[in-house]
């Protein structure tokens, strides 16, 4: 489940210590879940994120998708907007 959503981060930086937007993924479960090729995005018509071959999440794990316009292998492709008219959707 999406179980948090951060725009306009200013406290929380990405490894190279970016405040970049972030999308935070959990597992409310009690068994590992392999998320490999679950996708995120902030619209129904792009994929702004594919998570990789053998991406799991522990149970009652999480793990944060990091949010940068300017995509790359490890970055949703897509910024959240501050105003809270977007919705993200992971399929």
């Amino acid at each position: 489940m999406i179980s948090e959503i951060m725009s306009n981060n200013r406290t929380y930086p990405d490894p190279s210590g970016r405040p970049l937007d972030y999308v935070e993924i959990s597992n409310l479960s009690g068994s590992v879940v392999d998320i490999s090729n679950y996708k995120l995005s902030d619209d129904t018509t792009t994929i702004g994120y594919t998570f990789p071959q053998g991406a799991v999440l522990q149970p009652y794990g999480s793990m944060v998708c990091w949010c940068d316009s300017q995509g790359g292998d490890s970055y949703a492709s897509f910024g959240i907007s501050k105003d809270g008219d977007e919705t993200v959707y992971l399929y």
